[in-house]
């Protein structure tokens, strides 16, 4: 046993002094995070379609998970997008609408309509993907 205010007391005076401020993070961190999830973003169903034949099983994956891949997709691609839209019918997706801030090119609507097709696993092809000019003010 050591006398109080030895070794191991000053330790175990170290040890809570460093806990309560990892403690205090740990609650700021939480307060963060519950803050976070609190705000609502409106996100709506899309179908997809599992990898392998998994029979009547109904898989759907968000707009937005599909609209941050395909942007992904595109600014990986070298284009810079000033808007994304998908064109829906229900939970289904049909295509989308991409609107280039750049010059656009053919290869726009192939890797966009390549990325539909990763993520929903239906097929897509680049006349499923509309490429739209920016409105430019003029000068």
């Amino acid at each position: 046993m050591t006398p109080s205010g030895g070794p191991a007391d000053r330790a175990a005076e170290v040890i809570r002094r460093r806990a309560a401020r990892v403690g205090g993070w740990t609650d700021i961190t939480d307060r963060a995070v519950s803050r976070v999830r609190a705000v609502g973003v409106r996100t709506w169903p899309l179908d997809a379609v599992f990898p392998t034949d998994a029979g009547p099983d109904t898989l759907r994956v968000s707009d937005a998970v599909v609209r941050t891949a395909v942007l992904r997709e595109l600014i990986a691609a070298g284009t810079e997008v000033v808007a994304l839209e998908l064109y829906t019918e229900g939970h289904r997706c049909l295509g989308a609408r991409v609107t280039p801030g750049d010059v656009s090119s053919r290869r726009t609507a192939s890797v966009a309509a390549g990325a539909l097709t990763a993520i929903l696993g239906t097929a897509f092809g680049a006349c499923d993907v509309d490429v739209v000019a920016a409105d430019r003010p003029s000068t």
